[in-house]
């Protein structure tokens, strides 16, 4: 009978992670898949944090998470540790600056117009 009351899965037991208390029989799937501080590896940066800090991570820390342009040029799902390098050097958004000959002045011009514009200025 003793035995019977330590193995019990009917008893109350308390989850080491949270210490909210359950019935023994549902702790294994508590700690599994529903505690709040249970650890979960991000998927794209591969580091290791508990669940409840899953929109904080996702939300600034992680370097890997992916993010779409913010100059809205198309390109979707760059890591965010990459997004400045692609609208410093890549984004076809990006205002650049562009001197011609002729008129000695400095103009603004979006990236991916460059070309057409250099062209037209050059004749």
């Amino acid at each position: 009978m003793e035995e019977h009351f330590i193995l019990c899965e009917y008893e109350d037991v308390t989850c080491a992670a949270c210490d909210e208390e359950m019935q023994r029989r549902l702790l294994q799937t508590h700690t599994a898949s529903e505690c709040r501080n249970r650890i979960v590896q991000c998927e794209y940066c591969d580091k290791a944090y508990q669940f409840w800090l899953t929109e904080t991570h996702k939300g600034g820390e992680c370097t890997r998470f992916p993010l779409d342009c913010p100059q809205e040029c198309g390109v979707l799902e760059i890591p965010r540790e990459e997004v400045e390098s692609h609208v410093k050097d890549d984004c076809t958004m990006t205002m650049v600056v562009c001197l011609t000959r002729e008129l000695d002045v400095p103009s603004m011009i979006k990236g991916r117009d460059l070309k057409a514009h250099l062209e037209v200025s050059s004749e």
